[in-house]
């Protein structure tokens, strides 16, 4: 027989509901990577309209997940990759996705609230979590040698021609979806790049930022 307790709550539901718990952080964590970004990029006025947008349509970033919410959705997500998932194609690699992605976070948030009452502190956190978002990388580069078809896998969720309306009568851009090594690529810049943000923070004349 059956024990109830599989009854009322099978094992497929429950590896269900874990997967939706790891998609939950991986969403949350991009959404707020995003919305990070967009109130960066505002507060610069660095941009220009077509390069970046910063409309959201009324589109809001979840401002209600905190800080220390997102942190604990993080942790849960790991904690069942590494127990519900142990020894399952695909779980370290979203450890390391995951571990990444707050690392990265992680960084955007030391760099982006630094003032001249908390410079060292900040940037401290801002290195270190450069760093650990590296090491993730290294890792993830690994699988990205086995998993180039994936970007072709994935292509039909993007739709080329989902802002055509508001174009002009020209014919549409062909968008390129990047492969998984080309994103990794991309993140590997965007770190170097974060790097040479702390190094001309720490830097006190020009001198010192050309070594």
């Amino acid at each position: 027989p059956v024990p109830a307790e599989e009854t009322r709550n099978p094992p497929q539901a429950r590896h269900g509901d874990q997967a939706m718990q790891v998609l939950a952080a991986v969403v949350a964590m991009v959404l707020r990577t995003a919305d990070l970004t967009r109130r960066v990029v505002l507060r610069g006025d660095i941009y220009e309209e077509e390069d970046f947008s910063t409309a959201t349509q009324s589109f809001t970033f979840s401002p209600q997940l905190t800080t220390g919410a997102l942190a604990s959705l993080v942790t849960g997500a790991v904690q069942v990759l590494q127990t519900a998932f142990e020894g399952q194609p695909g779980a370290a690699e979203l450890c390391a996705f995951l571990t990444f992605r707050q690392a990265y976070l992680q960084c955007l948030q030391s760099l982006s609230s630094i003032s001249k009452d908390n410079i060292d502190s900040n940037m401290a956190s801002a290195e270190e979590a450069i760093e650990e978002a590296a090491r993730a990388l290294r890792v993830l580069e690994v699988v990205s040698m086995d998993a180039e078809g994936l970007a072709e896998a994935a292509a039909f969720a993007f739709d080329r021609d989902i802002n055509r309306s508001i174009l002009s009568s020209g014919p549409p851009r062909r968008i390129h979806v990047p492969t998984l090594g080309e994103t990794l690529q991309g993140f590997q810049g965007v770190l170097l790049g974060l790097s040479f943000a702390c190094q001309t923070l720490r830097s006190s004349t020009i001198t010192e930022l050309t070594r």
